[in-house]
């Protein structure tokens, strides 16, 4: 059938609005919808266009004609849960320093049992979550890898992974966990490398030590708490006036603006400081270098992730060393079990080795 630009239009509005009364529980699964003769009334347009609409959604799987009856919502479960050999892969942001590494290890996993993958990016907004959650099980997916989304905040989308356990679509968590739900996940074990940065410091003579870890994430809380039972340990103090905490979407205004002078208050007295990231540590090297503040003669700095590119620093980081493509590895092979036995497997916390480099030195 061809359609002209206006009922092509008028077409997608009913498909798109009939998709929505199904994805919002307005019809469910067993309802009867409305005649074609009602859309068509309602929407102002002909039978034709109202029966185009309506064929897509069958050939979806949305909907299931009964002869003699009338068009009817299908269960959900049944369209969604079928072999598709497609990988549904969620972000926060797929240009993060660490992602292409991580969707490798995914890539190199999945594609060998003959599955491709379908990517989504959150921008670490609970509400885009939600949108690229829905949108990527619609299109039809066999399970989820998901990248958590402000994980150290309660979720608004739990009802959606509830949603997916009914369905039987399996999904696992990397880099952090709702801790409302009883998931599947691979983690890095950030709350001991938090310590293990203080432990390393205090050894080479620092004992005032300062950190900077964000607020909003699973990780970022993790290191700290490490950091802080680092502290504790060795009878050092934890001192608020030393420590700086900053939000998604917040890296790079640290040390910018109103904050530069906040950041010198803090830091003043201290010999070390511990940072979220190699990214954020790359800053404050350079802030500190604009400051005429020495790494590591006046200060030492630790960082996480290994960054590929942190070499091109000021200063070669000492870090901890992010498993990266093994991390996406591991998420898939846990994925790939629970599609074929339908059973929860173990979750994973991975080790991150300490690799030292210039910025840190004994005092």
């Amino acid at each position: 059938m061809i359609l002209s630009d206006e009922k092509k239009y008028k077409y997608q509005l009913v498909y798109e609005w009939i998709r929505a009364c199904i994805n919002d529980g307005t019809f469910t699964a067993g309802n009867k919808l409305y005649s074609e003769n009602v859309i068509a009334e309602q929407f102002k347009i002909s039978r034709l266009t109202v029966r185009k609409a309506i064929e897509n959604l069958e050939s979806e799987g949305l909907i299931y004609k009964i002869r003699g009856s009338g068009t009817y919502v299908n269960d959900i479960s049944k369209v969604v849960t079928k072999d598709t050999k497609k990988i549904g892969v969620i972000t926060t942001v797929l240009s993060d320093y660490l992602f292409t590494s991580i969707i490798r290890g995914i890539d190199s996993v999945i594609s060998e049992s003959g599955y491709t993958m379908s990517l989504g990016m959150t921008n670490n907004l609970f509400q885009d979550e939600r949108r690229v959650l829905k949108s990527i099980v619609e299109s039809g997916v066999d399970g989820l890898i998901i990248e958590t989304t402000k994980s150290a905040l309660p979720n608004p989308n739990i009802d959606l992974f509830r949603r997916f356990d009914e369905m039987g679509i399996p999904y696992v968590f990397i880099h952090g966990y709702y801790k409302e739900l009883d998931p599947v996940y691979v983690v890095t074990e950030d709350s001991n490398c938090g310590t293990k940065a203080v432990e390393y410091l205090f050894s080479l003579g620092h004992k005032n030590i300062a950190c900077i870890f964000k607020s909003d994430d699973m990780q970022g809380v993790q290191r700290f708490s490490g950091f802080a039972r680092g502290l504790t340990s060795l009878g050092l103090e934890i001192k608020d006036n030393r420590l700086i905490w900053f939000a998604t979407d917040g890296e790079e205004e640290v040390f910018t603006g109103e904050n530069e002078n906040l950041v010198l208050e803090k830091i003043k007295g201290c010999t070390a400081i511990v940072c979220y990231s190699d990214l954020l540590a790359m800053l404050l090297i350079k802030f500190l270098n604009c400051h005429e503040i020495k790494v590591p003669e006046d200060i030492s700095v630790i960082g996480f992730d290994n960054w590929s590119v942190s070499h091109l620093s000021l200063i070669n980081i000492t870090t901890f060393d992010h498993p990266k493509e093994k991390l996406g590895q591991e998420a898939a092979i846990r994925l790939l079990q629970m599609i074929n036995n339908g059973k929860k497997v173990e979750s994973l916390s991975m080790n991150m080795e300490m690799i030292i480099r210039d910025s840190t030195a004994k005092i």
